[in-house]
């Protein structure tokens, strides 16, 4: 009986001290290796905010990653954050879309100065070089040597350094390439030959695209054609670009440099375009026939009422 006054007292205690004794240690990160627990230098911020500046598209990040993890001097070891370091999408890591295919084999083509090719149809505006690699990372061998291979690449120039991180410019895509038309098609079999064609001499990657065989249900029927529409396009979401189409006189395939998925829509008036493809080796395409003036919405159809 003399004890019941101080019950409630004695059990609410009991229970924010063992609350605190287990809370304790996952608040301040000791529960875990020191590793897991570690800051972000402040030079990544900066170089976020210095690209947002540029009005940046997709990054490439170098030294080349054969995998999805990496191992940084500051301490991290785990899933390449890289998508939480920047505001603009990156591709330095496996993503598990059709841009793997690409990837993947990617760095067998390093050596050619017309690599640049290759990043402007990924619609790769900067370059990344990130030299607080941990040289223990797995599949970021001979790091210092892709370092080389970005001053042998037409149209790339260095721009500026954050602390660890080099930033360099794609001059040739300082215009956005997300949407965009091309007059001729090359058809291929396999990512080899695709890439083969992206670094050859006569390829142009503003008016010309690669179709891979062994990807594509639809095949599109296309010929070179001698003009090409003016294509002006506006963002209005992720899901969502309206495509402004002028003077169009012969057919044309127009691209959507995101990655392929069938959900994406073309709409000309009250249709949808029914030949898509995958080009480019990732990307969406259409094949459009109407002549003159018009609009295109390429929606990312989620909805059936879309």
């Amino acid at each position: 009986e003399n004890f019941k006054p101080y019950r409630n007292i004695v059990l609410f205690s009991t229970l924010f001290i063992c609350c605190g004794v287990l809370v304790w240690p996952i608040w301040t990160g000791q529960v875990f290796e020191k590793r897991v627990h570690v800051s972000v230098p402040t030079y990544y911020e900066e170089t976020n905010q210095y690209l947002i500046s540029q009005h940046s598209k997709r990054l490439f990040q170098l030294p080349h990653n054969i995998g999805d993890g990496m191992w940084y001097s500051w301490g991290f070891i785990g899933i390449d954050p890289l998508g939480m370091l920047y505001d603009s999408p990156s591709i330095g890591t496996i993503q598990r879309t059709f841009i793997d295919n690409i990837y993947n084999i990617i760095k067998n083509y390093f050596k050619s100065e017309n690599f640049s090719n290759v990043l402007e149809i990924l619609d790769i505006s900067h370059i990344i070089f990130r030299k607080d690699i941990d040289p223990r990372s797995q599949g970021t061998a001979d790091s210092f040597q892709d370092a080389e291979y970005i001053k042998i690449w037409k149209d790339v120039k260095y721009e500026k350094t954050f602390g660890k991180l080099d930033i360099y410019l794609l001059e040739a895509n300082s215009k956005s390439n997300r949407v965009h038309a091309a007059n001729q098609l090359f058809f291929v079999t396999d990512y080899n030959d695709l890439m083969d064609v992206l670094v050859s001499d006569n390829f142009n990657p503003k008016t010309q695209g690669v179709v891979v065989l062994s990807k594509n249900v639809t095949i599109p029927k296309f010929q070179k054609t001698d003009t090409l529409p003016e294509i002006k396009y506006e963002r209005l979401s992720t899901s969502h670009y309206k495509v402004f189409v002028k003077d169009s006189k012969e057919e044309f395939a127009l691209i959507l440099s995101d990655s392929y998925n069938e959900q994406w829509k073309a709409k000309l008036g009250n249709d949808f375009l029914s030949e898509h493809f995958i080009i480019n080796g990732y990307a969406n395409g259409w094949k459009v026939e109407k002549r003159g003036d018009y609009q295109i919405d390429l929606i990312y159809k989620v909805w059936p009422w879309d």
